[in-house]
């Protein structure tokens, strides 16, 4: 397959820039919009070609569907990216799972397929990505309709397929596939491992079934949901979104002609890696001079655990020193010829996100 070059790549790279300009307002605390975009031409000039040669999914449509998530990346998480040298460790780095997967863990995976039989490269990638998609949670969402093809499309023929988003695509909207006219809470690329829709089939031809799948995979011998001549009937299914992110999320099949409404409700993304939460509390107590005595550390909030604590106060003064520090308090001797305040600080942590 003949990919695309790299002037093809910079006009690409190019209108994803514009794009950024007028969907994403600069935020000071993060990054500008052409600081923004010059990391998404270097991600998408890296890797372009890659993903057109192994998983077969033309550059331009790659490049645009990842506008979102080059939009609202972390930019320490973009810049970790565009340093790796696999494209399977700079998609998890990207996402805020680079230390899931490094650049050797993605090479060994690789290797470990390659010596246990013939696989496509893709099949490759996919085994080597196993690790860092199956640790999800899900997050529920308002439901919001992305699919009414009474609105737009018309009814699906019987024994055929059509496709469709379930995640933002550059439009921001699911206007064109009949759905609402905004973004359904802003789901990305670098979200979502797999969504949860609620599909309805409304007034079918005939008695039989419609089936729900990933983009780009093939039919599996199931249904997702049965239904009656001129029923309307639903049922709510988890699809797995396709990675790398292609021109469409999800793949619905129906045995016989029949409409369909599709919202999503859920969706299932790796936990977030965040900062510990740290905060301290401080306890003090005057001890008489020419003693010893102890400060016991405060308590932590709720939902905070002690992780340390600093003993401190006088200690310059001659004959006075910290004597002990024990998992409760801290134990002073004041040698100095008057009464001195002396300070137990806890050191408290939580982990935040989910």
């Amino acid at each position: 397959m003949k990919t695309m070059t790299t002037v093809a790549v910079s006009m690409i790279v190019c209108g994803l820039l514009a794009a950024m300009k007028t969907t994403h307002a600069a935020d000071p605390a993060l990054l500008l919009p052409a600081e923004r975009g010059a990391m998404a031409r270097a991600y998408v000039l890296k890797w372009g070609n890659y993903v057109e040669r192994v998983y077969r999914i033309p550059v331009s449509t790659w490049a645009n569907r990842m506008v979102p998530t080059f939009t609202h990346a972390r930019p320490e998480n973009f810049r970790e990216a565009i340093s790796r040298n696999t494209f399977e460790s700079a998609s998890a780095a990207l996402s805020g799972r680079g230390q899931r997967l490094s650049d050797q863990q993605a090479l060994a995976g690789l290797a470990h397929v390659l010596h246990g039989g013939s696989h496509s490269n893709s099949e490759l990638a996919a085994k080597a990505l196993g690790s860092y998609t199956s640790d999800l949670t899900y997050t529920p969402l308002q439901p919001c309709r992305i699919v009414d093809t009474r609105v737009a499309g018309g009814a699906i023929g019987a024994n055929q397929s059509r496709a469709f988003n379930a995640l933002v695509a550059q439009g921001g909207n699911f206007t064109a596939q009949g759905g609402m006219g905004h973004d359904c809470q802003s789901l990305t690329s670098s979200e979502a491992a797999a969504v949860v829709i609620n599909i309805t089939a409304v007034g079918p031809s005939a008695a039989g079934y419609a089936t729900a799948h990933p983009y780009g995979f093939a039919r599996p011998a199931t249904s997702s949901l049965n239904y009656t001549a001129g029923s309307i009937v639903n049922n709510t299914v988890i699809t797995r979104i396709p990675s790398p992110i292609n021109s469409k999320d999800f793949t619905l099949y129906s045995f016989a002609a029949s409409d369909y409404v599709v919202d999503i409700v859920g969706y299932f993304a790796p936990p977030v890696s965040t900062e510990l939460d740290i905060t301290t509390r401080a306890a003090q107590a005057v001890i008489s001079a020419n003693s010893e005595g102890y400060v016991r550390y405060a308590e932590c909030p709720v939902g905070y655990a002690r992780t340390g604590g600093d003993c401190w106060g006088a200690l310059f003064l001659p004959n006075t020193y910290l004597k002990e520090t024990g998992p409760a308090q801290c134990v002073f001797f004041n040698g100095s010829s008057q009464a001195e305040s002396f300070t137990a600080q806890t050191r408290c942590a939580k982990v935040p996100g989910r």
